[in-house]
């Protein structure tokens, strides 16, 4: 037979304190139920583990021989407690996130180097993806998703909005002229980003008024760096987000166009849904979250004045 650990306290007590009465009192039951415990003990052992009189009671050498593995065991146990706890207070093992390309590349990469410079026992591994992402078939601590979540039993934290704009050259814009309207997109080179869908020739463009328009891209990618570059070169428009053309927009290399069809979109961090996650992913995320709503909110605001394409007297305007 094989000894139930739960039987283990009742022995250490009983031989800390030589007394049944005594032992019971620590433990808070009563002193048949450790008498009964202790014979059990012994069956399954196969030994007596204490001599016992009307006045005293003593460990046999089995006995004293036994309480030595169960010290040893209790000690290693409360180690194993200590090292635990030290994940909690110290920040210890690993952190593993999982992030879009376009937003690992501009943010992720500086956050987690100033997150690692506060908790140097703490390793972190991040893979950056551009397929949706599934957090509970995963072995990840964390996913950086765009737009809300879809799968349950996962804790959703809101990190920041943003927004993206149809943009083009300004060699591009007086080159094709324009354009002022949602329906001339549909006669001009056109750059589209999937992320995770099935790459589609024929796409569609939602405006905040709900007006639907069907357009052909001439370009597909599955990564933000290459629709920007592709815009960059003047031989293609479209959709970029703010934040990841930033530079290009605030220098005027690319140009805002059709303020109806501005999108804004949720970024989220996702974690299990369970009691128990470790201390660091929620520290990584209110971390993550007070780095990027700060910078988000400076560019956002920045690239909200500048002004939009119109093609009045060769110039752009507002």
């Amino acid at each position: 037979m094989t000894l139930d650990p739960s039987l283990i306290p009742y022995f250490a007590a009983v031989a800390e304190y030589l007394s049944v009465s005594r032992a019971a009192d620590s433990l808070g039951v009563s002193a048949s139920t450790v008498s009964r415990k202790i014979e059990e003990i012994e069956v399954i052992l196969g030994v007596r583990l204490f001599e016992r009189d009307t006045r005293h009671l003593r460990l046999t050498e089995a006995g004293r021989d036994y309480l030595h593995y169960v010290q040893k065991a209790i000690y290693t146990l409360q180690q194993g407690q200590q090292s635990l706890a030290a994940y909690n207070q110290q920040i210890l093992g690993e952190l593993r996130i999982w992030c879009p390309p376009a937003f690992g590349r501009v943010y992720l990469s500086s956050a987690v180097a100033e997150f690692a410079m506060q908790y140097p026992e703490l390793s972190i591994s991040v893979q950056l993806e551009p397929r949706p992402f599934a957090l509970g078939a995963s072995e990840f601590d964390i996913g950086i998703c765009v737009g809300m979540p879809s799968e349950g039993r996962v804790v959703i934290s809101r990190l920041c909005a943003y927004q993206s704009s149809f943009v083009a050259t300004p060699e591009f814009l007086h080159r094709h002229g324009g354009p002022h309207r949602m329906r001339e997109l549909t006669g001009l080179p056109i750059v589209t980003v999937f992320h995770g869908e099935e790459m589609n020739h024929r796409s569609l463009i939602n405006t905040e008024s709900g007006e639907q328009l069907s357009y052909t891209s001439k370009l597909m990618v599955n990564d933000s760096s290459l629709a920007l570059e592709a815009v960059l070169t003047g031989r293609y428009i479209g959709k970029i987000i703010h934040w990841y053309g930033s530079d290009a927009l605030l220098t005027g290399k690319i140009v805002k166009v059709l303020p109806e069809c501005t999108e804004e979109k949720i970024l989220y961090a996702v974690v299990q849904a369970r009691k128990g996650n470790p201390r660091k992913v929620q520290l990584f995320v209110d971390f993550l979250k007070n780095s990027v709503q700060s910078q988000m909110n400076d560019i956002e605001q920045r690239v909200h004045l500048l002004p939009y394409f119109t093609g009045e007297a060769g110039s752009i305007s507002c």
